[in-house]
């Protein structure tokens, strides 16, 4: 009767020095993509949020509205106004013209871009080349 619970010697193999250096500069690579990635997502939404944070009347936004299929892209809406409420910014939008026109009440989770009219933005940057 032959015994079938003999452990079988297992070969270990023993990195060289360059290997080793390859093994961890691989791994620092992965955790630095990993870190990059993650530091653009939240840099990106630091940037909406102040973005958000100063959104005035007359300013145009892109946003979404609702989820999944249902999903709509808004496109250079027109802010109308702004107010604070108990669960934070409401921003009124309106899209398309005439007999079209569409009215959003966006909240600033739905924002994802914030642009000022063009002669603002202009004084913007005198004012900051100025100073």
């Amino acid at each position: 009767m032959t015994d079938t619970n003999q452990a079988t010697p297992t070969a270990t193999v023993k990195l060289t020095a360059t290997e080793k250096l390859l093994k961890r500069i691989n791994q620092l690579v992965e955790r630095i993509n990993a870190d990059t990635e993650q530091y653009n997502t939240l840099k990106a939404d630091y940037e909406a949020l102040q973005a958000v944070a100063n959104v005035q009347a007359g300013d145009r936004v892109n946003a979404t509205v609702g989820r999944g299929e249902k999903a709509v892209v808004i496109e250079g809406g027109l802010v109308l106004g702004v107010s604070d409420t108990d669960t934070g910014k409401a921003i009124k939008v309106t899209v398309g013209s005439g007999f079209d026109t569409q009215v959003y009440v966006l909240s600033a989770g739905q924002v994802t871009s914030v642009s000022k009219p063009v002669e603002e933005a202009v004084a913007e940057q005198e004012e900051q080349a100025d100073a």
